[in-house]
């Protein structure tokens, strides 16, 4: 009998940290769901500005890059730590350096900060309502989830030693703040709840009545074409105001539409103004 796998006992006591097989159809999901997570990386750091704008501002630094961690590194020391859950579930988990926390506060609800002084005080409410919106903003500039973010409720923990996320984004500085970057960690249970983009193009079923209303909203530039005259450089160069310039009329005036010729027309007086008859298709030969 031929062995092709083995098990053993792991005692509890070793504490070892383990996660259920992957299966090769689950692994080929996960890893087209990560390369659609990296593809949105400049929409999330989009939104993430967005709550930095009060120091942006007032000149100070702000986050200036995003990455993708499947290998999270562990957070420094002096920095608050989140984590949101859906009941008792937790679905992500932040890290964010206190002194960045304590200076976004300040610049929204008021007050002086040391940009380099970590306060030594527990979070404050104001600065727990800034970490809830990094959060939900980032979560929702990725793909549809089944999850309401509504429900959703986020608390300050004392240490990340429990924390198991397969992935973490983090916000970087720039080279010259050299900060503690934001890390965003996920669970599993968190990423098994989005929703994977579909690979092939889906044709909507209203697409036809969509197009025929755009065509009716976009302009779309039509030209007769008189005459037509090739003149020298020379004879150009000794033009003047009041010369008079000799030119062939067409006997069929090509009609473009958007650039490109389409019909071709005969020029005719009707009630005063010019019109255009069109004569023959551009595309077609002339009949006799």
């Amino acid at each position: 009998m031929k062995t092709t796998a083995k098990a053993k006992l792991l005692p509890v006591s070793s504490k070892q940290s383990v996660r259920p097989v992957v299966l090769v159809q689950e692994k080929l999901a996960r890893s087209r769901l990560l390369r659609q997570l990296e593809q949105g990386h400049s929409q999330m750091l989009d939104a993430i500005l967005q709550i930095f704008k009060p120091l942006m501002r007032q000149g100070q630094a702000t986050p200036s890059n995003i990455t993708l961690e499947q290998s999270p590194a562990d957070p420094a020391f002096g920095t608050g730590y989140f984590v949101l859950s859906l009941g008792r579930t937790p679905l992500a988990w932040l890290s964010i350096d206190r002194c960045t926390l304590d200076q976004l506060a300040s610049s929204y609800y008021g007050g002086s900060s040391q940009r380099l002084v970590s306060p030594m005080r527990a979070i404050s409410q104001s600065e727990l309502r800034l970490a809830h919106r990094i959060v939900t903003a980032a979560l929702e500039a990725l793909p549809k989830t089944k999850l309401n973010l509504n429900q959703v409720e986020l608390e300050t923990i004392p240490t990340l030693s429990e924390l198991q996320a397969p992935v973490c984004w983090q916000f970087g500085w720039p080279s010259s703040h050299p900060f503690e970057p934001i890390r965003l960690y996920v669970s599993d249970a968190l990423l098994g709840s989005l929703a994977e983009k579909p690979s092939e193009h889906q044709v909507p079923e209203d697409l036809k009545q969509r197009v025929q209303q755009r065509l009716t909203q976009i302009p779309v530039k039509a030209r007769v074409e008189l005459a037509r005259q090739a003149v020298p450089v020379n004879v150009l160069n000794a033009l003047s105001q009041g010369d008079i310039l000799p030119i062939h009329m067409h006997a069929r005036c090509p009609v473009t539409i958007g650039g490109r010729p389409q019909f071709y027309a005969s020029v005719h007086a009707h009630e005063g103004k010019l019109v255009a008859k069109l004569n023959q298709d551009a595309h077609k030969p002339e009949e006799y």
